[in-house]
């Protein structure tokens, strides 16, 4: 509970802030936990959640995804270290949002205005601490992964678990009788 009673409080001050700001239309990035507490902060409080955008690898798809939505104000960003593939394509992401006069609120309290000089380089610490996160979480799955095969731990399907091996023959038998692998598909 202390989990949801913090993100809660987060979330309420995030809203006022915002509100005080003039941003009424806010949209989730990221789904989970912290974007189902941010909905109910919102409903009741002064912004409405114009919706939830999913985590995408582009910015087009952001773009796209934000226009459906019709005017957002703000995107509240749930988890920073989920954002972008790569610190350019988050910057570059930022650069289209702020361009589109969207501002960017991060669940932690965090908000600047990307048109400044102090905005600007926030935008690339954040760009630079989410992909240091993500290398982060790479290195420790190589480093797990290399430790299991140290041990001896087989990684992968065992045989027959695969679902191409329990289909394999009927797939076969059918291509013998004629049928192309497209129409068994």
């Amino acid at each position: 509970f202390a989990f949801f009673r913090r993100a809660r409080t987060q979330c309420s001050d995030l809203f006022a802030a915002a509100a005080a700001r003039g941003h009424r239309r806010i949209a989730l990035l990221g789904q989970g936990d912290l974007a189902e507490i941010a909905t109910l902060v919102a409903r009741e409080g002064s912004v409405d959640i114009a919706g939830i955008v999913p985590w995408e690898k582009s910015a087009d798809r952001l773009k796209g995804d934000v226009a459906k939505l019709g005017s957002v104000d703000a995107i509240l960003v749930t988890e920073l270290s989920r954002w972008g593939r790569s610190t350019q394509d988050l910057v570059q992401t930022l650069d289209d949002l702020h361009g589109w006069k969207v501002s960017v609120l991060a669940q932690t309290g965090l908000s600047y205005d990307l048109g400044t000089a102090s905005g600007k380089l926030m935008r690339t610490i954040m760009a630079g601490l989410a992909d240091f996160e993500r290398d982060l979480i790479r290195e420790r799955v190589k480093s797990g992964l290399q430790a299991a095969k140290a041990r001896g731990v087989v990684l992968g399907r065992k045989e027959g678990q695969r679902p191409s091996d329990k289909k394999a023959k009927k797939v076969l038998d059918l291509h013998r009788d004629g049928l192309s692998y497209r129409l068994i598909g």
